[in-house]
């Protein structure tokens, strides 16, 4: 999944411009690994990971130059992109250190998110019909398919036997 969303920042840089774009750390690491060969080392990724456990921004950027460094030669395109998109992950080290567990991720909003939906009542959602198989009426095809009407009846059987 990409998070890197460009229209989204532009509108927070517009609407909020006082407050900075938080990427989603989680979501930062699995796009990391495009950057990196299948066999990669476990402890390139680990390393990077603990980033993200600093006390402040002061030491997260100092233990970042020693990854870059350690990792530069070996896994260069991933260190490129991990030096150019970084900052993006690091935004919540500007907020109370109690909030940073819950503001580096989106996954808590995830969670909610889907909790929300499978408790939400569907009884205000329009009513799903279930349509015939299309070998059922007139026309043959494949049974166990199903098929749309138009819903416009003008372009639908009737609008074209009536031309």
């Amino acid at each position: 999944m990409r998070d890197d969303h460009a229209d989204l920042k532009q509108a927070i840089i517009e609407v909020l411009p006082q407050e900075t774009w938080q990427r989603c750390y989680v979501h930062f690491l699995r796009n990391a690994l495009d950057y990196l060969p299948r066999k990669a080392d476990d402890d390139c990724r680990t390393e990077l990971r603990g980033l993200y456990d600093r006390r402040d921004l002061g030491e997260a950027r100092a233990d970042l130059a020693q990854w870059l460094n350690k990792w530069q030669g070996k896994y260069p395109k991933l260190c490129d992109w991990v030096e150019e998109n970084i900052e993006e992950t690091f935004s919540f080290y500007r907020r109370p250190r109690q909030h940073h567990k819950h503001l580096k991720s989106t996954n808590m909003l995830e969670r909610l998110n889907q909790e929300l939906k499978r408790r939400t009542p569907r009884a205000h959602l329009p009513q799903r019909r279930q349509l015939p198989a299309a070998g059922a009426g007139a026309g043959g095809g494949d049974p166990g398919r199903t098929h749309r009407r138009h819903p416009l009846p003008e372009h639908g059987v009737a609008a074209r036997a009536q031309e």
